[in-house]
């Protein structure tokens, strides 16, 4: 018992040092997880996420008005592009993506969209009010599974400063308590191992789904659809942390905690997610949000 306390102070203070002398998991730890991964994602992860995401597009305006922008933000691997490209044909397409990997594997998709890398909140803040330079006028703006690794109200903010009065906001985005069973072992792995902390971080994936509604109706928006929910995932019988940073689901978080290198963490961490047969699931907040018609706001 008094080891444990004794690791939970050690870890306390070595996080809090690392915050003050500003080390902590960024934009470019998660980019670079992904570009570790961009050649297993589709195979490992975006399999289970099909049929979520296909909800979420089942839920869009059924048209958008001639020559309106699409701006879709975390294109990843470039599914939704895809299907975005194959609903609204005529529309113009940007995408971002923080990953080069994940930029790759989309253009190699779909040649009929304009690809960035970049980050999507820094993307949206340069941006004039209706859409990339030269203005046409941005109709929908689009994200599957990535908002959390940015700023949630911060990129609501600016859609709707962005997006024209009846204009859409579309996203589905992991809650903070997904994948129990994973975010479990990590808390363990840092209590058991406090010297092993890289980083210090600051998870900003929504509670539930009241945060980011809160902040839609503050922005203007009217909620369209609304779904909170789980998606049941089956994990391979062994080898699992290793399925598991070819997914996405540790992004950045491999930057925190040495899960790539052999040694202690890695072993321990590995052991007892072999063990658990409960809490695979990966649970999320998915919506569609409507700009007011009369809207002009400059949040």
């Amino acid at each position: 018992m008094f080891r444990e306390y004794w690791n939970r102070l050690r870890l306390n203070l070595r996080a809090a040092r690392l915050a003050v002398l500003g080390v902590w998991m960024n934009n470019a730890d998660v980019a670079d997880s992904y570009d570790a991964l961009a050649d297993t994602y589709d195979e490992r992860w975006a399999v289970h996420l099909r049929a979520t995401t296909n909800r979420l597009h089942e839920h869009l305006p059924a048209t958008l008005a001639a020559g309106k922008l699409i701006i879709e933000l975390g294109c990843g691997s470039g599914n939704s592009t895809l299907v975005l490209r194959e609903k609204y044909p005529e529309s113009p397409i940007v995408a971002v993506d923080i990953s080069p990997g994940m930029i790759d594997r989309a253009k190699a998709k779909l040649t009929d969209a304009q690809f960035q890398i970049g980050d999507m909140l820094a993307f949206l803040k340069a941006q004039e009010r209706g859409g990339v330079s030269p203005p046409v006028g941005t109709s929908l703006i689009f994200s599957a599974w990535a908002i959390g690794y940015s700023q949630p109200s911060a990129i609501i903010t600016e859609a709707a400063r962005i997006l024209l009065p009846g204009g859409s906001l579309a996203l589905v985005v992991n809650r903070f308590d997904t994948m129990p069973v994973v975010f479990e072992t990590f808390r363990q792995a840092m209590r058991r191992y406090p010297d092993a902390l890289n980083k210090a971080l600051l998870p900003r994936f929504p509670k539930g789904a009241s945060v980011l509604t809160t902040a839609l109706k503050r922005s203007g928006f009217r909620i369209n659809f609304l779904d909170e929910g789980a998606v049941p995932i089956a994990p391979p019988p062994k080898n699992r942390l290793d399925w598991l940073l070819g997914t996405g689901i540790l992004a950045g978080f491999d930057a925190v905690l040495p899960l790539r290198s052999p040694g202690q963490v890695r072993d321990f961490f590995a052991e007892v997610l072999d063990k658990i047969t409960t809490g695979w699931e990966h649970r999320y907040v998915m919506l569609v949000g409507v700009k007011d018609e009369h809207s002009h706001s400059q949040c």
